[in-house]
């Protein structure tokens, strides 16, 4: 009981005692459930590009329009669970280097012309992500991997070697052959259906609109009526599109948008106060991190140097600045489902202490160069950075790259490795496999290993890692690793960004259910991820939470 009445009247306590518990009990054993029809409609700041599943994920617009437009072998459901989206049934060979998979029947596609999604769209699928023409962001991912088709429904994976996350690396979206065909793979990236696409996924597109400078206004997804799968509560989504975010912010509280995807983070307080809004967060996999390269830099090679360095760096000042405090200090790069080795001695704050190791080290005055881009929240979190190491002495020189361009940034910095030191992010899958960060093998690019981390035991437990199926004996394996990765602090890991989303919960979510019995109950389904009754589960924001 939420109230306690100790001075009124016994009638009006016993009234009062009554309505709470019944309302308790109420919200503790009801859900509401969702009707179908209703539109709901979606702000983001920026222009889709390329809705494509073979390219979209450059821009997280992108990503969240495919997801909800393509059908994908395995999907990951709102427990982060790997599932069956087109797959049927599958086998894997006794080797672990062979995976024979059969599809569902009956799946169409989005244009109309009973054309059925076969086994020859996913083989036209692979070849063009694995074609290096194609230029898709996605080919590491298979890279190696052979297909070969059965029938028209099933077909034939093959591995170089066993790799057992390989199933959460299905999980790309499937073009329609009929259409994409007729492009070269140099040509793809050109094709006009990167913005009419065609799927075969929950929703498809009805409806694109545009400025007359060609700027996209909004993009209307409608139900897929012969979606195989248990269809979405909603007729439509409308995601409508701002270059400008005092005119995304502007539109919200003229009540033209029901929510906000990844809120600004300069608007959150302003918006966060307003009345009948609520904040929405949700934890992510991204680790932000300052990568070390003791090959551009003298002193940096010795461990106990780059130990201190993570000694001097106030990571809760930067999330709480950085990040406005819609962020997790980390230690190590996040693990989904998987809890951090427990017996690691945490380098925490401590500035002293990392001017002591520096004495000690005895060499010349020490200085380090901080790469970054121009993105405001990286920015001030290097700026921080700046401010902790010059506090015990090291001399610093903040490098800003003036773009946010994600191409520029790999093929100037990371690709050559041209840093001393790189504030960059890195995101594991909800299977992680750190090995293309990690191994010794990826220290050349194509491979992540930016900080040229070395070490043969930790080499032994990732390979170990991706051939072991048990995921419970996969987790003792990463924990082995973590420890090697924090005592020899290569990377110093600061933050975890969470995923902001502003909503009115006045609003209609789905039909009649209204958005403030959802939040009531703290359920809300992330609108980009998933429309059907498997929601994605985040929570209301309070301060108290924070």
């Amino acid at each position: 009981m939420r109230e306690k009445i100790v001075l009124l009247a016994l009638l009006l306590a016993a009234l009062v005692f009554g309505v709470s518990f019944a309302k308790g009990f109420y919200l503790t054993n009801t859900e509401a459930v969702p009707n179908r029809g209703g539109n709901y409609t979606e702000g983001l700041l920026g222009q889709p590009n390329l809705i494509n599943p073979l390219f979209s994920s450059i821009n997280s617009i992108d990503r969240d329009l495919e997801n909800l437009l393509f059908s994908r072998l395995f999907r990951y459901d709102e427990n982060r669970q790997l599932v069956p989206d087109l797959v049927g049934s599958y086998e894997i060979a006794d080797d672990k280097k062979s995976y024979t998979i059969k599809i569902k029947r009956g799946v169409f596609w989005h244009d109309h012309n009973n054309e059925e999604l076969k086994a020859d769209d996913i083989i036209f699928t692979v070849h063009r992500l694995l074609d290096p023409q194609t230029k898709s962001p996605l080919f590491i991912s298979l890279n190696g991997v052979t297909i070969e088709k059965i029938d028209d429904y099933s077909f034939k994976l093959n591995l170089k070697e066993p790799y057992a996350p390989f199933l959460s690396n299905l999980t790309f979206g499937i073009l329609p052959a009929h259409i994409w065909e007729t492009y070269q793979p140099t040509g793809m990236i050109l094709a006009k259906e990167n913005l009419l696409p065609i799927g075969s996924g929950l929703f498809q597109m009805d409806k694109l609109t545009k400025d007359k400078k060609g700027n996209i206004l909004s993009f209307v997804l409608k139900r897929n009526e012969r979606y195989y799968g248990p269809k979405p509560y909603l007729d439509k989504i409308t995601f409508k599109f701002f270059n400008d975010s005092s005119e995304l912010k502007k539109s919200f509280l003229n009540h033209q948008l029901q929510g906000i995807n990844n809120l600004d983070l300069n608007q959150v307080e302003e918006i966060k106060n307003l009345p009948n809004t609520n904040l929405m967060l949700a934890e992510t996999s991204q680790s932000l991190a300052l990568f070390l390269n003791p090959r551009n830099q003298t002193g940096l090679e010795n461990k106990k140097y780059r130990q201190a360095i993570e000694y001097a760096i106030d990571k809760a000042r930067i999330a709480a600045e950085a990040r406005k405090g819609y962020a997790k200090v980390i230690n190590l790069p996040i693990f989904f489902g998987m809890e951090p080795p427990a017996d690691i001695e945490i380098r925490t704050y401590q500035p002293e202490k990392a001017k002591e190791i520096i004495k000690s080290i005895g060499t010349d005055k020490l200085s380090i160069g901080i790469t970054v881009t121009n993105w405001p929240e990286s920015l001030k979190a290097a700026e921080i950075i700046k401010e902790n190491l010059i506090n015990i002495g090291l001399t610093v020189d903040l490098q800003i790259m003036e773009t946010t361009n994600n191409d520029r940034l790999l093929y100037e910095i990371v690709k050559p490795r041209e840093f001393e030191s790189l504030f960059f992010g890195e995101t594991l899958g909800y299977d992680p496999d750190p090995y293309l960060f990690w191994h010794s093998s990826q220290i050349p690019y194509p491979g992540l290993n930016i900080s040229f981390f070395e070490n043969r035991q930790a080499d032994s437990l990732l390979e170990e890692a991706r051939k072991e199926s048990d995921w419970s004996r996969r987790q003792e394996l990463y924990r082995k690793f973590q420890k090697i990765l924090y005592d020899e602090a290569n990377a110093i890991f600061i933050y975890s960004p969470q995923f902001i989303y502003a909503v009115n919960k006045n609003g209609k979510l789905v039909g009649v259910v209204s958005i403030k019995d959802i939040l009531r109950q703290k359920k809300f389904a992330l609108i980009s991820q998933v429309m059907t009754k498997d929601l994605v589960v985040a929570h209301p924001h309070t301060d108290q939470e924070r």
